[in-house]
């Protein structure tokens, strides 16, 4: 494997710091791709989907959304 982009605290406690921690290593600077966090689901899962839109909605509307 020549290189690997993920989120870096997921990253970090996962493939640094997991049990293969000591064949990998963060090299450079870390950079950020984009602004925010994505969430992507399988088309077969739609009632995940209903279930991820109605509880960020939730979010939004009791004004946690905007404090993170």
């Amino acid at each position: 494997m020549d290189i690997v982009l993920i989120d870096f605290p997921v990253g970090e406690a996962s493939i640094l710091g997991g049990k293969d921690g000591d064949t990998f290593e963060a090299v450079g600077e870390t950079i950020q791709l984009g602004n925010g966090v994505g969430a992507a689901f399988r088309k077969r899962d739609k009632e995940l989907v209903e279930i991820f839109n109605t509880s960020l909605a939730e979010v939004k509307a009791n004004g946690k959304y905007e404090r993170s």
